[in-house]
C-alpha cells in the first residue's frame, strides 16, 4: 500500500525578522510603524500579529506578514487544505462542510 504524505506550508503567527528592502523602492532603513492583530481563516491559527513600517527613503508604509499569511483572510495551508477534496473529486460544497469539520467556515464559493 503506498503512503501519500502531505507537505502543507508552515503559518507563522509572527514575523520572525525584520524586512530586509522596501516593496516600492528597495529602501534598507525602516521604522516600525505599529502592529495589528489580524485574525485568519486556518486550521490551527486563529491570528497572526502584524507590524507595519514605514521606509525612511520614500517614506512610504508597508506591512510585513508572517510566513504562509497574505492580505487574504485565508493562510496558504488552508487554500492547498481546501483545495484537497475538490482535487479528489469532491464538490465544492462538500470540501466546504469538511472544512466546517475542523471548525473553519470558508464558503463554497471561495473554494
Amino acid at each position: 500500500m503506498a503512503i501519500v504524505v502531505l507537505k502543507l506550508p508552515d503559518v507563522k503567527r509572527k514575523a520572525e525578522a525584520r524586512p530586509s528592502k522596501c516593496p516600492y523602492c528597495a529602501g534598507e532603513t525602516f521604522q516600525r510603524w505599529g502592529a495589528v492583530n489580524k485574525p485568519v481563516k486556518d486550521v490551527r491559527v486563529r491570528n497572526v500579529k502584524l507590524y507595519r513600517y514605514r521606509c525612511c527613503h520614500c517614506q512610504r508604509t508597508f506591512r510585513h506578514y508572517p510566513a504562509g499569511n497574505t492580505r487574504a483572510e485565508q493562510t496558504e495551508r488552508l487554500r492547498q487544505f481546501a483545495i484537497l477534496p475538490w482535487s479528489l473529486g469532491l464538490s465544492h460544497r462538500a470540501s466546504s462542510l469538511i472544512l466546517s469539520g475542523v471548525q473553519v467556515l470558508v464558503s463554497f464559493m471561495t473554494i
